[in-house]
């Protein structure tokens, strides 16, 4: 069976991509993470050109490895490339040890890092939600997405917790019953029909004023 080195050039952005595949090239539209990003942001409009074909894995490396260096596929913004081409399916375990990426779930910060070291990250973390939060506060998925996206993210998230149940911890539960303790949720006074309401209830009982433009006992 032949291995293909090929190079992939976006028609429309110049992006290039350059990969192995022993299907066939011109149909195979490539499996990098950003260049597949890139195709569905841009769509597949693409020339592909075969630079080799090889019968074994080990001239296919040799030469991949060699035009990925000389064409700088990694570093060059021309590229959609994140490291060099060396025919393993984009295994990254030489690069990444993944024995020690779960080594702190499930702890807090203080856990983890301690007290001085959990302060420094709760604040960039705070400051970082508040800047990027600022400019969709108060802003509807419509409002934000346009209305095909907005419904697209709300059936993912409807599926995505289907049968799911997270229940609070009892650590958790003593927390919000001893932070509720003497609360009282605030009450809105409608001028329509002068009913008192929570918010949540509020916004839903004005709407129904306006569908009905007459005062609901």
């Amino acid at each position: 069976m032949s291995i293909y080195l090929y190079k992939k050039t976006h028609n429309k952005t110049g992006i290039m991509y350059l990969g192995k595949t022993e299907k066939d090239p011109f149909k195979y539209k490539g499996s990098g993470k950003i260049w597949k990003l890139h195709i569905k942001k841009h769509g597949y409009d693409v020339t592909t050109e075969i630079l080799g074909e090889f019968s074994n894995l080990e001239d296919f490396r040799k030469e991949a490895i060699k035009l990925s260096e000389e064409l700088n596929i990694i570093n060059s913004p021309d590229w959609a490339n994140l490291r060099l081409e060396e025919g393993d399916g984009g295994d990254t375990s030489k690069f990444i040890d993944y024995s020690l990426l779960n080594t702190g779930k499930g702890l807090t910060y203080e856990e983890r890092y301690g007290p001085e070291k959990a302060k420094e990250l709760r604040a960039i973390r705070k400051a970082s939600l508040g800047k990027n939060s600022s400019s969709r506060k108060g802003k509807s998925l419509v409002e934000l997405y346009g209305k095909e996206r907005a419904a697209e993210i709300t059936r993912a998230n409807r599926v995505k917790h289907i049968g799911k149940i997270s229940p609070h911890k009892e650590k958790t539960k003593l927390k919000i019953s001893a932070a509720r303790i003497g609360y009282k949720s605030p009450r809105f006074c409608c001028l329509n029909c002068k009913r008192e309401l929570g918010i949540n209830n509020f916004t839903r009982h004005q709407k129904i004023h306006a569908k009905t433009k007459t005062p609901q006992e």
